[in-house]
């Protein structure tokens, strides 16, 4: 069964300091709006957001410049599935390579990235 989570929305669609208990309801608010949310385990934690949170303009703008930053990196990236469309890694090798990233707390885009600029340089 799947545990119950509490979505707490600060700014949305018509709506301010609203809680409410499935995605379906909260994305009807919050989608295609400037909006402040976020999801929590319980209803305290969601309660404690919306009291915390005294500037919604200011969220917004943090929100805005996340998701900038994020539409920029998207755009100068393309996914290892498509440029490296037929090749196939050794099961056991790919394994070692996950779990010594997650030992060194290393992500494996940052790996291979700087692997992939090592090889072509």
């Amino acid at each position: 069964m799947a545990k119950q989570k509490y979505y707490a929305i600060k700014l949305g669609k018509g709506v301010r300091d609203k809680i409410v208990t499935s995605w379906s309801e909260c994305e009807a608010l919050v989608k295609g709006y400037q909006s402040v949310y976020k999801s929590f385990k319980t209803e305290e934690e969601a309660l404690e957001y919306l009291k915390a949170i005294k500037d919604t303009d200011k969220k917004l703008e943090e929100n805005n410049k996340a998701m900038e930053y994020n539409k920029a990196k998207k755009k100068g990236t393309v996914s290892v599935a498509n440029l490296l469309k037929g090749v196939r890694i050794d099961k056991v090798i790919a394994e070692e390579f996950e779990s010594k990233c997650n030992d060194l707390n290393i992500s494996k885009e940052k790996i291979l990235n700087e692997l992939i600029k090592e090889w072509v340089d």
